[in-house]
């Protein structure tokens, strides 16, 4: 679920900007190899994630700035390594094409690390919906995920790669109850003869993963590897309880695993035969089930609506070390047996491995669903807006009351929610509403051009935003109270950047940027440097138009410390240059003056007058 309170250690503030176009709206999530956030393209006003690598406990970012940094020389070698595996987990995502696998559509490096762009999801993860509910999902929605993840896994192994980190957190359903599978982060190419690549540890989550995961024997990981993740989601939300670890399954066999009333016969043999402890007794590649024609979907009862969770759920990925080695059973190379009957095709079977088969509801099943009404957690109530009303209006836009048409939801007769206004003396709004104000997202056009696309908070803008001149992009950044406020980027008409950095009330205060202005004797100059306090301090450069030029130290605006001042050979026929002491703009202190042909001479200034 999205947050906008992620003022966290390690996160990026929201109204960030990356990439000069994707800004910041708010928090998804974060592990111990990356944070996720929701954001907006702002030229194009389309929603997605961005994936941001930053590894918790090597990686650090200091309050107010967005550059990460390494927490000590020791961990570089560690970070740079796994910052790589980051951005090859975006390429593979980049090469499969599958509807219930997140597409990946930018892979980009800012602020010392890795970004991808990704689907944004409008939805909830399976372990989300677990928590929202606090009791088991039904299995005749478990019936249809199954077949959309299994559809996805499918894909993932015949493009080469395992997954290996199946679980409800990294399944995503959105509201129309579509699957995607998220977070590759510990997938690995297959070799071609059997076992994966890999050159460190591979993640994996406790309870999700079997035994040759667990001890890092890639050698023995296969499809079977990802299919027992499978197996052991599968009953976490079917039973709301945590899976059993192989050694438990290992010691007690079917009575590791419990089973409520509502879970068909059928499901939960096919459960107990992903979750087989030896490899080789799993199904060994992507099987689609085919259950009994006459197999009604069962209902949740009493008992399931009130299951909670055998212990507290935590499914964190874990980088993976060896577990502790139990004497494991042999593994025999024998053909996969369940522990109960199997739902699916043998490998026995002609052509097994290219079968496709669907379960069959029976009407009388669905017939029962929809009379019991079973409430399955999702969807919202009424919100009791009336849409669609056109009302003259007046309403505060930039400091200003105007007056125009509005159009769109209303709520105790004001606008609330998504609407527009066409304001009688020229510009539309089109956006959020919120209590009678224009608060929230919104894009402002004049003469069918915009000239602001972002946030507003009472017809000001106030968060994150880009602003447009004559329909050229020449600010992306934030606002506060209507003005520029912190961090942003100003462009030339042209496109090309001229600052970056924080603004205060309008004016540029800390970062790089370039400007441009006129002497009083006419000559006109461009800076390009550093700037502080709203003004030039650090180094820059600046050049004027009858060929001088100055490269050096300010401070407060003018030349102050160490400098080399240029003089035009075209302005005086010979060049020389200063290299020394500078103070308000003068020469002051020691410098050395140097002579095109003549040698060099050490001089002491003071106010720009030779003293000795």
């Amino acid at each position: 679920m999205a947050s906008n309170n992620i003022q966290q250690e390690g996160m990026l503030p929201v109204g960030t900007i990356l990439r000069g176009s994707y800004r910041i709206d708010s928090y998804l999530s974060s592990g111990g190899f990356g944070n996720t956030y929701k954001v907006t393209n702002v030229e194009f006003d389309e929603q997605y994630a961005i994936k941001e690598f930053f590894m918790r406990g090597v990686n650090q970012r200091d309050a107010g700035q967005n550059t990460v940094t390494v927490s000590n020389t020791a961990n570089r070698t560690s970070f740079e390594e796994q910052r790589e595996k980051f951005k090859k987990e975006a390429r593979r995502l980049r090469q499969m094409q599958n509807k219930h696998l997140v597409r990946v559509h930018d892979l980009f490096e800012e602020n010392g690390t890795a970004y991808y762009v990704m689907d944004f999801i409008d939805g909830e993860s399976l372990a989300d919906r677990l928590k929202r509910c606090g009791r088991p999902i039904a299995e005749s929605k478990v019936r249809d995920y199954l077949l959309q993840i299994l559809d996805a896994l499918e894909e993932i192994h015949n493009s080469g790669f395992q997954h290996l980190d199946l679980k409800p957190a990294n399944i995503m359903v959105d509201k129309q109850g579509q699957v995607t599978l998220i977070d590759f982060g510990a997938s690995k190419q297959m070799r071609s003869d059997g076992g994966v690549t890999a050159s460190t540890a591979i993640c994996y989550t406790p309870g999700y993963a079997p035994r040759e995961q667990m001890e890092q024997n890639y050698s023995k990981f296969g499809p079977w590897t990802d299919l027992y993740g499978l197996g052991a989601t599968l009953y976490n939300i079917l039973t709301n309880h945590k899976p059993p670890m192989p050694s438990d399954i290992d010691d007690e066999g079917e009575k590791a695993f419990s089973f409520p009333s509502s879970v068909s016969d059928e499901m939960r043999s096919y459960i107990l035969w992903l979750m087989q402890p030896n490899r080789m007794k799993r199904p060994q590649k992507v099987m689609r089930p085919t259950w009994k024609a006459n197999e009604e979907t069962k209902v949740e009862n009493k008992d399931t609506k009130q299951s909670t969770p055998s212990e507290p759920s935590n499914d964190e990925t874990i980088v993976g070390k060896p577990a502790p080695k139990n004497v494991p059973k042999s593994e025999q190379q024998t053909k996969p047996t369940p522990l109960g009957s199997s739902p699916l095709a043998s490998d026995d079977d002609d052509n097994s491995g290219s079968k496709i088969f669907w379960w069959i509801f029976l009407p009388a099943a669905i017939i029962i669903l929809m009379a019991v009404g079973i409430n399955n957690c999702e969807g919202t109530s009424s919100n009791g807006y009336v849409e669609s009303k056109a009302i003259v209006i007046n309403l505060t836009f930039g400091g200003n009351i105007l007056t125009g048409i509005y159009t769109g939801n209303l709520k105790d007769g004001k606008p609330d929610g998504n609407g527009k206004v066409g304001f009688y003396g020229g510009g539309d709004y089109i956006g959020d509403f919120r209590n009678g104000e224009i608060t929230g997202h919104g894009v402002y056009k004049k003469n069918g051009q915009k000239v602001y696309v972002g946030t507003y908070v009472n017809g000001k803008r106030d968060g994150s935003g880009v602003e447009y001149s004559d329909g050229v992009k020449v600010y992306v950044g934030n606002y506060q109270n209507g003005l520029r406020n912190g961090q942003g980027t100003e462009y030339s008409s042209d496109g090309e950047e001229i600052f970056r950095g924080t603004y205060l009330n309008g004016d540029k205060q800390n970062g790089y940027g370039k400007e441009t202005g006129t002497n009083p004797d006419g000559e006109t100059w461009e800076y390009e440097g550093e700037y502080r306090n709203g003004a030039r301090n650090g180094k820059g450069t600046m050049k004027w138009s009858n060929g001088d030029k100055y490269d050096g130290d300010w401070k407060d605006g003018e030349r102050t410390g160490q400098g080399t001042y240029t003089w035009s050979e075209k302005r005086w026929g010979y060049g020389y240059k200063y290299v020394g002491e500078f103070k308000n703009g003068e020469f002051h202190g020691k410098g050395v003056m140097y002579f095109v042909g003549a040698g060099s001479e050490t001089h002491y200034y003071e106010n720009g007058k030779q003293i000795k």
